[in-house]
């Protein structure tokens, strides 16, 4: 949704800003229903923080590890360049990383294999 680039999601429903293709699509309550209640992996079998094995990003692993085997799918180019990235992130999390040198200084930072013509990830970190 942020391509279009409102700063509140109930804006796309909202009668002056409605954006058609999204609010067409569903309702505003059937999406923020969705936001809060979006999973991909058991809580249940979250390992404590500090404990051997603990994987910071447990409850999207699943999610992470299907992108990552669909952009390894992608038929690679001969000529190649790797870029790192920062995703914009103002919010509080342990994998937020501040680099000076880029437009937006805090985020995730991931690193993006560019092929001519076509940008994939290929690692997340």
């Amino acid at each position: 949704m942020s391509i279009y680039g409102l700063p509140g999601s109930r804006m796309y429903w909202n009668s002056t800003t409605r954006v058609d293709c999204v609010a067409d699509t569903m309702t505003m309550h059937r999406w923020e229903a969705i936001k809060r209640n979006i999973h991909f992996e058991d809580n249940t079998q979250l390992i404590p923080r500090g404990q051997s094995g603990h994987d910071q990003l447990h409850k999207v692993r699943p999610l992470l590890t299907s992108l990552l085997e669909s952009f390894q799918a992608i038929p690679m180019d001969e000529r190649l360049c790797v870029d790192e990235q920062i995703v914009p992130f103002k919010g509080r999390s342990g994998l937020k990383q501040y680099n000076p040198r880029k437009p937006k200084r805090w985020g995730y930072k991931i690193y993006v294999l560019q092929t001519t013509g076509l940008s994939t990830t290929r690692y997340w970190g």
